[in-house]
């Protein structure tokens, strides 16, 4: 039987989630972790590198309170 419990807490966790061209990938990775971590004080972090599809939109679009972006100037991506 495979149940889960839900933890409450008042500290917060912050998830922080390098992204480089996920367009494809980070608002089903978004909502995992919502089902995930029901109970618990969260917020998400994406920290773009850069990406040159869209990835920046698509986090934008999503106008989540828990989702934030940290937009990078430059890559620091190693080449």
């Amino acid at each position: 039987m495979n149940t889960k419990t839900a933890v409450v807490t008042s500290e917060l966790l912050s998830i922080v989630i390098p992204v480089y061209n996920e367009e494809d990938n980070v608002v089903l990775l978004t909502q995992k972790i919502h089902e995930s971590l029901v109970g618990y004080t969260y917020e998400i972090v994406f920290v773009n590198d850069f990406s040159t599809d869209q990835t920046v939109q698509r986090i934008k679009q999503m106008n989540d309170p828990l989702v934030h972006l940290i937009e990078l100037k430059r890559t620091t991506a190693k080449v």
